[in-house]
């Protein structure tokens, strides 16, 4: 009876782990997204003041 109870709880807490690891790297991806498309736009903007000037 212990060890079922034991593999439950350890399953569980697995899929928790998995799952919030999941939403952690979702997370990731989307701050790299948006820290990228930043990059774009101040590159884009810094060659259009080089090429005003």
């Amino acid at each position: 009876m212990l060890s079922t109870t034991i593999v439950i709880l350890v399953l569980s807490v697995s899929v928790a782990a998995l799952g919030l690891l999941a939403a952690y790297q979702q997370h990731q991806l989307q701050r790299l997204r948006s820290f990228v498309s930043q990059l774009l736009q101040n590159y884009r903007t810094d060659s259009g003041k080089s090429d005003e000037s």
